[in-house]
């Protein structure tokens, strides 16, 4: 199985259709797909070589840089590789354990 597909070989309810956040929709497109495509790689080696280890990752940058979409996708492609993502809004933080 392809970990990483590309947009036009995704069914549309086969992608994330929204973020952790009540509400949150998030739209991918190919640019997304191509970043994640980029990132994921290296995550997956890392990920790999820490042996069930738990770790954290972190999609950081600024309003409107497509982070819930590639944070989703990353998400997605750990869960596709057979790891247990966790995925967590940092907006969202203060509503899951207040």
């Amino acid at each position: 199985m392809n970990i990483i597909p590309k947009l036009d070989e995704l069914a549309e309810n086969d992608w994330p259709q929204s973020g952790d956040m009540p509400g949150d929709k998030i739209r991918i497109d190919d640019s997304h797909i191509h970043r994640a495509g980029l990132i994921f790689p290296h995550l997956e080696s890392f990920l790999r070589s820490r042996h069930s280890a738990k770790t954290l990752v972190s999609v950081f940058g600024g309003s409107g840089a497509g982070k819930s979409e590639i944070g989703s996708l990353l998400a997605q492609y750990c869960r596709r590789a057979g790891f247990t993502p966790y995925l967590l809004s940092g907006d969202n933080y203060p509503f899951r354990y207040s």
